[in-house]
């Protein structure tokens, strides 16, 4: 039975109400609609709205979870409108443009607006961009502006080597020897292996802060007479353990 809807009158409702005839089907996207505002008699499918007279940005009027689908439970947490990343004909992919951004990224990305920094990252308050740029944002470009980094380590550093808190700040083991060696491993220096005077005197992690000069055993306290001379240098960030 083919129904002549050029002679019908009303809201498609009035008869698509699933027992004069079909109504909505079970997995029909959420709508407040009437049938009419996506479909039409001659063909049903396919179903699209026209966005071309709707206001831009207030999407959210309509896509609320009442009246037309709103955001899934997955979705990217954000207060912004759907036409700010999604587009009415293809709704993915949905990309929002940075280019034409100047606000902070922490304006938006808090968690709330979009998404912000994850619980397992370095606990900092920079912004985003001063390591992550757009579009990828995996990759990292920070450059440490410190001339005592990397130092002449032997290997490349993990970022933990230093950052042992999980912050952007460095708890130096001896603050007072920051940017040398010993700022990281006066407490690995023995002072009994390193003779300043023939008499017991012992050198300080600091006076070798550099751990790459030649030090020298001298006969007593007022330094004159070098007792015993070290040619040095005794160890070498490049050898792996560390070792004259």
């Amino acid at each position: 039975m083919r129904v002549d809807h050029l002679q019908v009158r009303g809201a498609c409702a009035g008869c698509h109400n699933g027992t004069v005839a079909s109504g909505k089907g079970s997995n029909h996207i959420v709508s407040g609609n009437d049938c009419e505002t996506c479909h039409t008699s001659n063909a049903w499918t396919p179903a699209r709205f026209d966005h071309v007279s709707v206001t831009p940005h207030t999407c959210g009027t309509c896509h609320d979870g009442l009246h037309a689908s709103g955001l899934p439970v997955n979705h990217v947490p954000t207060s912004a409108q759907c036409d700010t990343c999604h587009g009415t004909l293809s709704w993915k992919p949905a990309k929002l443009d940075h280019t034409t951004l100047t606000a902070p990224c922490a304006s938006c990305h808090n968690n709330s607006v979009a998404l912000g920094v994850s619980p397992t990252h370095m606990l900092m308050t920079r912004d985003c961009a001063t390591c992550h740029s757009y579009p990828d944002w995996s990759v990292l470009h920070f450059v440490h502006a410190s001339a005592s980094y990397p130092g002449e380590h032997r290997a490349a550093l993990v970022c933990t080597s230093c950052h042992t808190t999980n912050t952007d700040q460095i708890p130096w083991r001896s603050a007072a020897q920051a940017g040398s060696c010993a700022g990281c491993h006066a407490s690995d220096f023995k002072p009994d292996l390193h003779p300043k005077t023939l008499g017991g005197v012992k050198y300080t992690a600091a006076e070798l802060r550099d751990c790459t000069g030649a030090c020298h055993v001298y006969s007593d306290a007022t330094l004159g007479t070098i007792a015993k001379p070290m040619p040095g240098p005794y160890h070498r960030v490049t050898d792996a353990a560390f070792k004259h």
